[in-house]
């Protein structure tokens, strides 16, 4: 009974040291969306879309213009972002729909994902080609799992 005990008091710390750690990365990535939401509506042009309560997807619309020729400039420098389900191609999807935007607001609509492990130092640069000024280094966003580039 008595290492029963003391197994379980490991795993109460490590669940406890886990829960730490993931209110951390969800502070750093809802911080780091909230800086570039700030960012590009300070833009003109760009509009929030949805309420947002995820703290890594940030979802908004640059009114006017199509949001495939949004992705494909952006990856173009290195930023990747979506615009859409892989189901929904060619059309807005459902919940775009759902959320009853005009067709011009809609047609604009751009979804990026934060990642934990998107460093704070290079938010800014992120941001600079996103906001049309171009000529500067820009490494992608970092998917879980993989390390962002130097």
């Amino acid at each position: 009974m008595k290492k029963f005990l003391h197994q379980a008091g490991g795993i109460a710390r490590k669940v406890t040291a886990a829960a730490v750690k993931l209110a951390k990365k969800l502070a750093h990535m809802a911080a780091l969306k909230e800086y570039c939401r700030a960012k590009l509506l300070d833009m003109g042009g760009v509009v929030p879309v949805g309420s947002g309560t995820a703290p890594h997807i940030l979802a908004v619309s640059l009114v006017g213009y199509p949001s495939g020729n949004i992705v494909t400039e952006l990856g173009a420098q290195g930023i990747c972002i979506s615009a859409g389900s892989a189901c929904h191609q060619g059309k807005a999807s459902h919940v775009v729909s759902a959320l009853g935007l005009d067709k011009k607001t809609a047609a604009g609509v751009i979804r990026i994902s934060f990642s934990p492990r998107r460093c704070t130092a290079r938010r800014s640069p992120w941001v600079r080609p996103a906001c049309g000024r171009t000529g500067s280094s820009c490494p992608r966003p970092s998917s879980p799992g993989r390390s962002p580039p130097s």
